[in-house]
């Protein structure tokens, strides 16, 4: 996709911390569409952390660029 960015392995800023895109997943039984996408962030020292798609995406949208 010519307009398209990967984004596997960038980074993203939330809340001053800076974590690294590392998995998208997808909830086929969420309850609302709303919940059916997660993004997993590696956090250095804690681990993966997971966000929604919906949380996630006012950060993306400000931050990811082509």
């Amino acid at each position: 996709m010519k307009d398209a960015v990967s984004l596997i392995g960038k980074p993203i800023n939330i809340e001053g911390e800076v974590l690294e895109i590392t998995n998208v997943y997808f909830v086929p039984t969420a309850v609302s569409p709303k919940h059916s996408i997660y993004f997993g962030l590696k956090h250095a020292g804690k681990g993966t952390i997971n966000y929604s798609y919906k949380a996630i995406l006012p950060y993306l949208n400000k931050q990811i660029k082509l």
